[in-house]
């Protein structure tokens, strides 16, 4: 993806989206569901982009770099959901797993506990 240091303002980095989704504008503002002269103010920087249609932005054109350069701006780390939901169920699982082990190594103690007793 392109450099997103490199886009100075929200509106650069939008073309430059649009522009990496190569889909139409008129598909795009249709998908949005904005008028064709909104987005023409839009993209010519007289009116700003409404926040709330980020997500479908991001949809629509395959693509998150307006997100990614939002984050930038802001000095945050953009990490996916499905990542962290992977690490948080890994190490769940691995918790999980120590305490099996110790519950098998506790059991196996009681056993040869009992075992010694009945050979006696």
């Amino acid at each position: 993806m392109l450099e997103l240091t490199r886009m100075k303002t929200f509106l650069a980095c939008l073309k430059q989206a649009v522009n990496f989704s190569e889909k139409t504008e008129n598909i795009i503002y249709f998908h949005l569901g904005i008028t064709e002269k909104r987005w023409q103010k839009i993209m010519r920087g007289k009116e700003d982009f409404p926040a709330a249609l980020l997500p479908a932005l991001c949809e629509c054109l395959g693509n998150d770099m307006a997100l990614r350069w939002l984050c930038y701006k802001r000095q945050y780390i953009l990490t996916e959901i499905r990542e962290v939901s992977i690490n948080f169920l890994e190490k769940k699982l691995a918790h999980k797993e120590e305490i099996i082990a110790r519950l098998e190594n506790r059991l196996n103690q009681i056993l040869m506990t009992l075992q010694g007793k009945y050979e006696n």
